[in-house]
């Protein structure tokens, strides 16, 4: 299977629809990477570890599915480096934007976010 499947949230959540040959394998450990700046409330630093819902709701994914998650911090450009080489298993939070249309990195919308002030 290529390990750069495992690219955002929208693709770990698709392995809960249990057609995945993950889900026969509870000892699979996947790396997972993540940038390393403060977007509260997805992610920050506190007490020197990132928390936050996207860092929740990855531990979730893979609890659903019976896998074990590293998530590690990368600067972007590491980040995406590592994704497209393969030394990492897969990002999540990646967004689409005009610099960032790669299809092996991003996928469709799963989230609008919409601000008022």
């Amino acid at each position: 299977m290529n390990r750069n499947f495992f690219t955002t949230i929208v693709l770990a959540i698709a392995l809960l629809a249990g057609n995945s040959p993950l889900l026969a394998a509870p000892s699979l450990t996947l790396t997972m990477g993540f940038g390393n700046s403060d977007v509260p409330p997805r992610k920050w630093k506190q007490d020197g570890q990132f928390v936050g819902l996207s860092l929740d709701i990855m531990q979730e994914v893979a609890r659903r599915c019976q896998v074990t998650v590293e998530m590690k911090p990368y600067p972007w450009k590491r980040l995406l480096h590592y994704v497209q080489n393969g030394k990492i298993d897969g990002a999540f939070g990646v967004y689409r934007t005009p610099s960032n249309d790669n299809p092996k990195l991003t996928t469709c919308d799963y989230r609008i976010i919409s601000l008022q002030v």
